[in-house]
């Protein structure tokens, strides 16, 4: 993996080997190297330290507004008196000219945010590690009474030997000090990951991290956000007064105590959250103590749901074009054109997945999630929307929410989550 999002070339050797060549443009002392990355607060610079000789990221902000330049130096301030190994380290903050740099350690691997987009998911065992690393790298933080403000998974760096770091503490908020970097109730933080407090700029403390966190923790075990919208204020709507689906509706093979650490997580007022990080990071503990406990007394392949997937949709097209491909990939398919067919089919056997319609003639999708709801002497299975309409997120017994026209691979990314792979594959692979 590269260097702080750039690619390691063969010709690189590890070991603080000084850099040879022409003279490089300098930052104060630091040669500039090469550039990482660029954004609307300035540069990010691999550069070298020609005393200490060695590799360092150097942040700058070569824009003339006053309150991107007083983010590094609040950085500078408050990410440099914390040490903790999940914490970037920060070794020196400087003014070159009338630009201020920000020296600080330089990260291999790659952030969280890159790692949960690409294939092979990463195992619960190791989800919690990095949930507990960065709860660890909260604890201190809090404990020094620094809000981070600003936890996400693009904030979050996974490094080649494993180790984890929180880094960006641009916008961190001291409990000490009435100084800020925003205007008078302002709202700030990345939309997703942000309290329903930070939102209606209410007073933070240390409990909108967790709830930043335990976004982040809901997004890796559940594969998705609890919160999206494509409109920002409908988003932050939901953020305020939504509950989100929970951990286990949107993803049945959670373990149950997981589940609950996370929707314990993200609760809309901060005294029902944790009460700390070291709360938090505890109960993950408990968590993975369990899931090893579990694997030892249990070693063979946990039961996977049972029974076929039913489409529920009035368009013919639409169920023969989900048949086809669930069925290339070896899933057992059933369909019904309406949900009254819908509820007999299910009341003679077991299913994996509802895939449903909303628009429909006789018993539409949201008659069938009522009486769904109702049924009672089964386990329910879990249900998935399609459609063309907005996803309404308080529909009661909605898992996951698929738009037409349907992406395949969105689709199975879906099946694969709620069913396992289907037992041919699984027969082969073995």
């Amino acid at each position: 993996m590269g260097w702080f999002g750039s690619k390691k070339t063969p010709e690189e050797t590890p070991g603080p080997a000084e850099p040879a060549g022409e003279p490089r443009r300098k930052i104060g002392k630091y040669e500039i190297l090469e550039k990482i990355a660029s954004g609307g607060f300035g540069t990010v610079y691999k550069a070298w330290d020609p005393l200490i000789r060695r590799a360092v990221a150097l942040k700058t902000c070569e824009l003339p507004d006053a309150g991107m330049r007083a983010r590094v130096f609040r950085e500078a301030q408050l990410a440099g008196g914390l040490q903790h190994p999940n914490i970037t380290t920060v070794y020196e903050f400087g003014v070159d000219g009338i630009v201020p740099f920000l020296a600080q350690e330089l990260l291999s691997g790659e952030d969280l945010d890159k790692r949960l987009s690409r294939q092979p998911p990463l195992a619960v065992e190791e989800k919690i590690r990095i949930l507990m690393a960065v709860a660890s790298a909260l604890e201190c933080a809090h404990a020094a009474g620094i809000i981070h403000r600003d936890v996400k998974p693009a904030n979050i760096r996974i490094l080649d030997n494993g180790v984890v770091k929180i880094m960006d503490f641009g916008i961190a908020k001291s409990l000490d000090s009435n100084s800020g970097i925003t205007k008078d109730g302002m709202a700030i933080g990345s939309t997703s990951y942000m309290s329903p407090e930070q939102i209606v700029g209410d007073p933070v403390d240390f409990r909108t991290d967790l709830f930043s966190l335990g976004i982040v923790a809901y997004e890796m075990v559940v594969g998705r956000k609890p919160f999206s919208h494509e409109k920002l204020f409908l988003l932050l709507e939901q953020i305020v007064k939504s509950e989100p689906v929970p951990v286990l509706m949107a993803a049945p093979a959670t373990p149950t105590r997981l589940a609950e650490v996370v929707d314990r997580a993200i609760r809309k007022k901060p005294e029902e959250r944790f009460e700390s990080a070291a709360q938090f990071r505890a109960e993950l503990a408990s968590v993975l103590e369990e899931l090893a406990g579990e694997k030892a007394a249990s070693p063979e392949t946990p039961v996977r749901p049972t029974g076929p997937i039913l489409v529920v949709d009035d368009d013919a097209r639409v169920r023969e074009g989900v048949r086809a491909l669930l069925g290339a990939e070896g899933y057992l398919v059933e369909d019904a054109g309406d949900g009254a067919e819908a509820i007999s089919k299910m009341r003679r056997g077991d299913v994996c997945l509802v895939l449903l319609d909303l628009a429909m003639p006789g018993m539409d999708g949201w008659q069938f999630l009522e009486r769904h709801a109702a049924e009672r002497g089964r386990e329910r299975a879990p249900v998935v929307l399609l459609s063309g309409l907005p996803f309404i997120r308080d529909a009661s017994g909605v898992a996951d929410f698929i738009r037409k026209p349907i992406e395949p691979a969105r689709l199975l990314d879906c099946v694969r989550r709620f069913c396992g792979e289907p037992e041919q594959s699984a027969a082969a692979a073995g």
